[in-house]
């Protein structure tokens, strides 16, 4: 799997059970549908809403096509009434996508993605969705014209209608097999620009762009590296999407209480305000990683530090990496996942199975949800951040996890979480 998501370690068209789980006092939990890793799917990676309620997301492996080892995933709808339908199964290489790690939606419901694996060349590949159910492979990524990539890792829509992605590899060739491209492509036409190539080591721009990007207010591009920078643990940048001009906000370091290894685009407040989180920080806590942190950086470019979840010690608390995109509500609060952490005395010991958190405008730190793992029938290794809609409910949040509750290794689940 091309996204770094741990760090240790039902059919087509059913009625969805909710299982309600204890959370913390004034909260719910509920897992939306739960993968049996077969035809309906495998390992949930990415979800989106639309305005009507229907969540869409795709699933790394499963669905019915056998060209690919543990077949070649899946794009699922979930209803507002609970029901759960695979829209599409991958068939992979050489004529489709396979592997899909990222998915997004235009205003006319056209869903777009990248499949780690599958395309003409088994490099990776762009596909589309129509809203009728007619599926394209509309690019595939090629070792040959290794100059524009391979491997993509990540897909938005951009304000003009253009799809703007990465690639985890490629580019310049600084790096062993490339240090990664942002590319913006065309989706009538196909037609792929590389925006940047990532220096690496031979430059302080970054390398190995991962987990996507945000399309700003002003139109710009953000997103982050996992690696390289001044201080060598990656960085947060923004780019213009037409000429490719990067700018980097902020170099991880992992000294002095900073994080580093961000493995998700940052997401605005209503001021302009950038927030993010960090799978690693400083320090000798979770298994000598550091527990992460979150950050922000202000318009005019300072960087601070919200809360670091590392205590000193070498222990693992209840945060333990934060490995998705964030969600902000009105108020100010933060609110995120951690792919580890929890209840990690006896959930995937000594590591844990996951949380959802949420950070007060104050600055006080509260555990939505620990997840319990498979012997509680939960599921758990949370990723790729949690989604808000409105039509959803207005306390609603929705995101997946890539294992359990019916398998030890891989199934996954679609969950929701409802905060007071």
């Amino acid at each position: 799997m091309f996204r770094s998501f741990c760090l240790a370690c039902a059919i087509a068209g059913s009625m969805i059970v909710l299982f309600p789980r204890p959370a913390t006092a004034g909260n719910t939990y509920n897992i939306v549908y739960a993968f049996t890793g077969g035809t309906d799917g495998d390992q949930p990676m990415s979800i989106v809403a639309d305005n009507a309620g229907n969540i869409y997301g795709v699933t790394y492996t499963g669905g019915s096509s056998a060209n690919c080892i543990g077949n070649c995933g899946t794009i699922f709808k979930i209803a507002p009434d609970g029901t759960k339908s695979t829209l599409y199964s991958f068939v992979g290489a050489p004529t489709d996508a396979a592997r899909p790690v990222a998915l997004a939606m235009d205003r006319h419901g056209n869903l777009y993605g990248v499949g780690g694996d599958g395309g003409a060349y088994n490099y990776g590949s762009v596909f589309k969705l129509t809203a009728n159910g007619s599926e394209a492979l509309l690019y595939s990524f090629d070792p040959n014209k290794i100059a524009n990539g391979i491997y993509p890792s990540g897909l938005a829509v951009g304000k003009d209608g253009n799809l703007y992605g990465m690639t985890q590899y490629g580019g310049d060739v600084a790096c062993s097999n490339g240090c990664g491209t942002v590319f913006r492509m065309v989706p009538k036409t196909g037609k792929l620009t590389v925006l940047h190539a990532f220096l690496g080591p031979s430059g302080n721009d970054g390398w190995q762009p991962t987990g996507g990007l945000t399309v700003g207010p002003d139109g710009m591009l953000y997103g982050t590296t996992i690696a390289g920078g001044s201080g060598a643990n990656g960085t947060v940048f923004k780019m213009d999407p037409v000429s490719g001009a990067e700018t980097v906000l902020h170099a991880f370091t992992r000294t002095k209480n900073d994080g580093g290894y961000p493995e998700a685009p940052p997401v605005f407040d209503s001021n302009g305000n950038l927030y993010g989180g960090t799978m690693q920080s400083a320090g000798t806590d979770c298994l000598g990683l550091g527990c992460g942190m979150l950050y922000k950086i202000a318009p005019d470019g300072t960087y601070t530090i919200l809360y670091d979840f590392g205590g000193g010690g070498g222990h693992v608390g209840p945060y333990f990496g934060v490995s998705g995109t964030l969600y902000l509500d009105r108020r100010g609060d933060v609110f995120g996942i951690t792919i580890q952490g929890g209840d990690y005395l006896t959930c995937n010991p000594p590591a844990g199975c996951g949380s959802v958190f949420e950070l007060t405008a104050a600055g006080r730190i509260k555990t939505v949800y620990t997840f319990q793992g498979t012997a509680s029938a939960d599921g758990y290794f949370p990723q790729w951040g949690l989604i808000h809609n409105p039509s959803l409910g207005k306390d609603a949040l929705y995101g997946v996890t890539a294992f359990g509750p019916d398998c030890d290794m891989g199934c996954g689940s679609v969950f929701k979480v409802t905060t007071k």
